[in-house]
Order: structure tokens, then C-alpha cells, then sequence
């Protein structure tokens, strides 16, 4: 991942100071957009195998739902990862899990 994190700095003309001094430019958006791109792909692609997860192993692929919710976030916040709405709480997690939880999908 660590590869793909300095391609994706040097595609953009993005630097690791751009990300400590929370820089808000286009080129950082950029860069996390295709982070966030690649994590849902990935999402959907473990989703696909849903029908072959046993039961006993549901439990694990729930934090899946965490990572949708925060994907959903950064998108509204066009994907601006040091907007303040983000750095808050998410109060409806609990309930999103519950509900998967008990739909036994992930």
C-alpha cells in the first residue's frame, strides 16, 4: 500500500508535508479520491463473496459497514479529509450495524 500511496503523491504533485499541514488543494482531494476509489472496489469486491461467508464469520465482515459509512462521508465533504464533519462521531453507526446485523448482510 505504501507503493501505491507515493505513485499516487507523485501522479498528483503531492508531497507527505501537503498532508501534515492539512492542505486542501485540489491535487490532495485528488490523491484521496483515488484512495477512497480503490477501498470501495475492494468493498464491493468482498461483497461479491457474501454468499460464501459462513455464519460464524459474519461478525468480522461487519466493520465493512464503518468503512461505507466514512467512504459515504468523505464523498459529501468532496472528499476533503480534514473537513471538521468528519472528525465527529458517526451516531447512526451503532444502528447501521445493528440493522446489518440482524439482516445478516454485510
Amino acid at each position: 500500500m505504501g507503493v501505491l500511496f507515493f505513485a499516487l503523491h507523485s501522479q498528483h504533485g503531492v508531497s507527505q508535508e501537503d498532508f501534515i499541514r492539512a492542505n486542501q488543494e485540489k491535487n490532495v482531494r485528488d490523491v484521496i479520491y483515488n484512495i477512497a476509489s480503490q477501498a470501495h472496489v475492494h468493498l464491493e469486491h468482498a461483497r461479491s463473496f457474501s454468499k460464501n461467508v459462513p455464519v460464524k464469520a459474519f461478525p468480522a465482515f461487519l466493520y465493512t459497514v464503518a468503512l461505507e459509512d466514512y467512504l459515504y462521508k468523505i464523498q459529501k465533504v468532496d472528499f476533503n479529509i480534514f473537513h471538521p464533519s468528519l472528525h465527529k462521531k458517526s451516531t447512526l453507526l451503532p444502528l447501521y450495524l445493528y440493522i446489518r446485523s440482524w439482516k445478516k448482510k454485510y
